[in-house]
């Protein structure tokens, strides 16, 4: 079954990936992760239900705990080795040939992650505020404030205003 699952899901999922961390590598472990925990609760996943939401629900788990890690990662980034902050300064970020959609891109990755998180699930997933209130786990009043201000700070950075 998560042979079947991968094949069909795969793709759409690593986008969704792309679109919420900022670098192909952060998104690749995003992706692995959430397959991974897909492996582990299959069962706790309800067969009479549509597979994708809940695809998508255990990624933006997956991203916030990873989140929260690299939030106690940064805590102690003095102790952080050398090499490692080389690593990361060395890799580009993810880029597009279209300049339109690499603006947006840009515009979108500007936007603090929980604005971000939002705006990809509304515009690139096409989940309602509803929906979307219950995949992060908070209101739907703060996810329709959320969605507003990023329009807002969008609009802002592609106007060059």
């Amino acid at each position: 079954m998560i042979d079947a699952c991968i094949e069909e899901y795969g793709k759409r999922l690593y986008y969704l990936c792309l679109k919420l961390e900022r670098d192909h590598h952060r998104a690749e472990e995003l992706y692995q992760e959430t397959w991974l925990k897909v492996l582990k609760g299959i069962d706790s996943y309800d067969r009479k239900q549509p597979f994708y939401p809940w695809l998508t629900k255990v990624c933006v788990n997956v991203y916030r705990s990873l989140l929260k890690k690299r939030a106690v990662e940064h805590l102690f980034s003095d102790f952080v080795s050398n090499e490692r902050k080389e690593y990361i300064l060395d890799h580009a970020e993810y880029r597009q040939e279209d300049p339109v959609r690499e603006d947006l891109l840009s515009a979108l990755k500007n936007l603090d992650r929980r604005k971000r998180l939002i705006v990809v699930l509304h515009y690139y997933e096409g989940y309602t505020t509803k929906e979307i209130a219950v995949l992060a786990g908070i209101k739907e009043g703060t996810v329709k404030s959320r969605l507003h201000a990023a329009r807002i700070e969008l609009r802002r950075e592609l106007t060059n205003e």
